[in-house]
């Protein structure tokens, strides 16, 4: 399984959004959150494209996803 992180799919303004995704592969990893989208009555709520970045779990890190400054 893969790990994915996306800060940039539509929200309810002006908070900022942020989702993490676990999938065989990002084509899965964006069907699995349109979909999730959709039930948050959020897709296709504007129609821009969303970035899915994928993250190494055996690595040590820390990753802000979303500081509220926007």
């Amino acid at each position: 399984m893969k790990l994915y992180t996306c800060v940039d799919h539509d929200g309810f303004y002006p908070v900022p959004t942020a989702s993490i995704v676990i999938g065989n592969n990002k084509r899965e990893g964006k069907k699995m959150l349109d979909l999730e989208l959709i039930k948050a009555g959020l897709f296709p709520f504007k129609t821009k494209e969303y970035t899915l970045i994928e993250i190494n779990p055996e690595k040590r890190q820390a990753i802000i996803l979303s500081d509220g400054n926007y």
